[in-house]
């Protein structure tokens, strides 16, 4: 592991355990920066068999092993964790997904003691930043047909079942907990479909609200006759409202840069593959190319508030590093912040992907990585030169 004298480094980790928070497309990190959320596992755990404990670190004591235990979540998987967040809008509450009364479902936490605050229908994977609307899909199918996604606990009763009807995207009122179908699988494939869709299996993953709440992302992916794996970027409002913003049938890995344009990685039509910037509209080209100055291979890509700075990272390199990776898209440049090794045994699955995440001040930014040959997380405290 090396960083750039531009960054400080430390690292959050407990014991003998795998300490991690999971995808890039959450915060970590509470308002005062004081607290960061995690997972904790025993080395060698299997989410199928063992429970994650949550909590946080207390980044305030100077001791970055100060770990606050909240409680524990049979729902977790590698890359996304349980979807633990700090319950936007909301101060001193955390949300996750658990288990209640054999139910997966969506739970929200005194971030104080880890008692149970409400409790929603289904497990959710994405929330509006005020707190108000969630979005569901089915984690149990998501983690049959894309494995370290999902959720194991339970069976995927959907399972023989190429595109359901009574499967795909629900609304989760956060205030009741109460939910309902707005967009089902079956409906997916018959909007805009590609011939790869006949006799396919499909699915959702990657849910994301724009910073408003007026409208989400969702990738819609199937594997065709073939087992070729196939995807695309939808965007939908709550009256089931529809775009196909990239309709090319690959793209990986997303943020909104406003509410009206979404920064994706993938392959548009007629075009190399590379970091595009597409406009909130049906079926349009990209409106711009940021493979000029972004790296050409893919990565997990957001931007801070001010939207002048990006980070990324890479995958493992010839010799199994990891980099990250800091954009000023003002001057369109890129640097280097760290570089991590990363275990090849880690790999499928289980790998440990760095997803940069920044704190609500873009002074801190906030990795997983396994260079030490386990979990921990790396904070990394930028330089007020290049602070978002």
């Amino acid at each position: 592991m090396n960083a750039d004298a531009a960054a400080a480094l430390h690292l959050c980790g407990i014991p003998h355990k795998h300490s991690f928070f999971g995808y890039y497309d959450l915060c970590p990190f509470d308002q005062t920066q004081q607290k960061l959320l995690a997972h904790a596992v025993p080395l060698g755990a299997v989410p199928a068999r063992v429970e994650a404990e949550i909590g946080y670190f207390r980044l305030d004591t100077g001791s970055a092993a100060d770990f606050v235990r909240l409680g524990k979540t049979a729902t977790w998987c590698w890359q996304q964790g349980s979807r633990l967040q700090w319950l936007p809008g909301q101060d001193g509450l955390v949300f996750c997904n658990g288990i209640s009364g054999n139910i997966q479902r969506g739970l929200v936490l005194d971030g104080a003691n880890g008692s149970v605050q409400q409790q929603m229908a289904r497990p959710v994977y994405d929330i509006t930043q005020d707190g108000r609307i969630g979005i569901a899909l089915n984690f149990s199918r998501l983690q049959r047909l894309r494995p370290g996604y999902g959720y194991q606990p339970e069976a995927d009763p959907t399972a023989g079942q190429p595109a359901p009807e009574a499967d795909g995207l629900w609304i989760i009122d956060m205030a009741s907990g109460q939910d309902r179908l707005l967009f089902s699988l079956a409906q997916a494939v018959h909007f805009a479909p590609h011939d790869s869709m006949r006799n396919a299996e499909h699915y959702f993953n990657h849910v994301k609200w724009n910073p408003t709440g007026s409208r989400f992302l969702v990738f819609h992916l199937w594997r065709d006759s073939n087992g070729r794996r196939h995807s695309r970027a939808l965007t939908l409002d709550t009256s089931g409202d529809i775009r196909a913003v990239s309709n090319s049938r690959h793209v990986s890995h997303y943020w909104w840069a406003d509410d009206d344009h979404l920064l994706l990685y993938g392959t548009p039509i007629d075009r190399p593959e590379g970091y595009y910037l597409h406009r909130d509209a049906h079926e349009t080209p990209p409106v711009a190319f940021w493979g000029d100055f972004l790296p050409h291979e893919d990565g997990h890509p957001s931007i801070a508030k001010n939207g002048r700075w990006l980070v990324t990272d890479t995958l493992p390199d010839h010799v199994s590093e990891r980099r990250l990776l800091i954009g000023d898209l003002q001057d369109r440049t890129i640097r280097q912040l760290a570089a991590f090794y990363s275990p090849p045994g880690l790999s499928g699955e289980t790998r440990c992907d760095l997803h940069p995440r920044w704190s609500p001040a873009g002074d801190m930014i906030a990795v997983d990585t396994a260079h030490a040959g386990y979990r921990q997380i790396a904070l990394m405290t930028i330089q007020d030169s290049t602070r978002a």
